[in-house]
């Protein structure tokens, strides 16, 4: 990617706010006016995470897949070809690479 998006965060200590901005657009991470908030922060910072790298590789054949959640979260470049590919060879649902979705309570993880 010759020129990725340049994203900026503001933290509003006072009010714990988190808000990460990226192409133009804003997202609400965190805010004591969300229900459930702090249980779906990390969720929701998952899915925009790699929600504004996916739509930087949208021209792309690749898109960049979640594996495990929380503390165990990482990511990795697949074509939907190779992740499906994983999905037929791996057991167990948890362990498929997933795109993350806006639903909570599993942010479009496998279960």
């Amino acid at each position: 990617m010759a020129n990725p998006t340049a994203i900026d965060e503001s933290v509003d200590t006072y009010g714990s706010r988190y808000v990460v901005r990226a192409a133009g657009q804003e997202f609400l991470i965190h805010a004591p006016d969300v229900p459930n908030g702090e249980g779906r922060s990390w969720g929701t910072a998952t899915y925009i995470f790699f929600k504004i790298i996916n739509d930087q590789l949208a021209g792309s054949e690749v898109r960049f897949y979640a594996l495990n959640g929380g503390n165990d979260l990482f990511g990795i470049f697949l074509t939907p070809q190779q992740a499906e590919e994983a999905r037929r060879s791996l057991p167990t649902r948890t362990d498929w690479p997933y795109l993350p979705d806006a639903e909570w309570p599993w942010y479009g993880q496998y279960h």
